[in-house]
């Protein structure tokens, strides 16, 4: 028998008040409701309890704005106005930087270091089968440093981002020579090579380098993009020398084929539209990845 019915039989019947029967039934339908829960089965019970604890309430966060309203917040809270703001100098960060370079040149374990990963990329790079194995004969990371000014806050016209834009000039010589051979593949492969001395020089770099966070519009993830505007400056000195007792200086059209090169490979790594992305870290990573799986 039900234990509902049980309780109902042995619970003396009372009559309602006249007027008030649809009220005491309602009480009454209510005690059986309730009863019927008191006696459900221990497992009914737990899943219940279960399935409350999996159901949690949705946590809002404030002060999470849209990016073009978040630039707002920021320019109106720094009191900065694109328009009207002057640009700034450098002068301390030219400092700071010149600083860091000056450590760099005097470590000979850093000069040591470029020059092994430079050999071990240029090396693994798939030159044509006339070109011999390449080692680097000199190096030098120059002794003037770059001078950074006019800096200001404009907005990106590729994607509406607040962009910071900083005029650099750098009048120097950084300086790579390398030594190689032109093989001769005929009548058979390698018959003969004729040796060629390299120096490679960047002696002045000037422009505009822009850098901005963006983010990626299907994830979370920030980078900071820097790019270098095309109203670049940058010019290369190439002195090479060619053959083993006659030696033939200074090829010209040998010197224009190597800087037309080295500038198209500028241009397609750092020259606006393109850039170098440097992911930024994401804070407390654990506990976003367990709060997007709940």
């Amino acid at each position: 028998m039900d234990p509902v019915e049980t309780i109902l039989q042995t619970t003396p019947q009372l009559q309602p008040p006249s007027g008030q029967y649809s009220a005491f039934e309602l009480l009454k339908n209510e005690v059986n409701l309730a009863s019927q829960e008191f006696f459900k089965g221990a497992d009914g019970t737990k899943n219940e309890l279960n399935r409350r604890r999996n159901i949690r309430p949705k946590v809002v966060v404030k002060g999470v704005r849209q990016p073009n309203v978040v630039d707002g917040h920021i320019l109106e809270n720094t009191q900065y106005k694109i328009s009207s703001n002057r640009e700034e100098t450098c002068d301390w960060l030219n400092v700071m930087i010149a600083q860091l370079l000056a450590k760099y040149r005097n470590d000979a374990g850093f000069n040591n270091r470029i020059v092994t990963v430079l050999d071990e990329i240029i090396n693994k790079q798939s030159f044509s089968t006339f070109v011999g194995p390449v080692t680097i004969t000199e190096l030098s990371l120059g002794e003037s440093y770059p001078r950074f000014y006019s800096a200001a806050i404009r907005v990106s016209e590729l994607t509406s981002n607040l962009r910071g834009e900083v005029k650099f000039n750098y009048d120097d010589q950084i300086t790579i020579g390398i030594d190689t051979q032109v093989l001769i593949n005929w009548p058979k492969s390698a018959i003969a090579s004729l040796p060629v001395s390299l120096t490679m020089s960047i002696v002045k770099l000037s422009g505009t380098i822009a850098f901005e966070f963006v983010t990626h519009p299907e994830s979370a993830e920030t980078h900071l993009s820097i790019t270098i505007l095309e109203d670049f400056n940058l010019e290369f000195e190439v002195k090479s020398l060619l053959g083993h007792r006659t030696k033939v200086k200074d090829l010209p059209k040998l010197s224009s084929m190597i800087v037309s090169k080295l500038r198209s490979r500028f241009i397609e790594e750092i020259v606006w539209p393109n850039s170098k992305r440097i992911r930024m870290p994401m804070l407390w990573s654990d506990l976003q990845e367990k709060a997007e799986k709940l």
